[in-house]
């Protein structure tokens, strides 16, 4: 099926295709965010995502996006 069957066919049944984000989360502060560190010394960030670098255009304060880590 390709896009514009698979988005006509969600139109008839009344629902919105989009697509999934590439990033899992936001911050607007830069990378490690100081305020997702535990008491117990572990990270947020750090342990379990990674930055993905994008351009973000017209903004004045800055935005880490990062992804899960894949286990390895």
């Amino acid at each position: 099926m390709t896009p514009s069957e698979l988005k006509a066919e969600a139109k008839k049944q009344g629902l919105k295709v989009t697509k999934i984000p590439e990033y899992q989360c936001t911050c607007y502060a830069s990378y490690p965010n100081e305020n997702h560190k535990h008491k117990n010394g572990k990270w947020k960030c750090v342990d379990c995502y990674e930055p993905i670098k994008f351009k973000r255009i017209g903004v004045h304060y800055p935005a880490t996006r990062c992804r899960r880590k894949t286990s390895e």
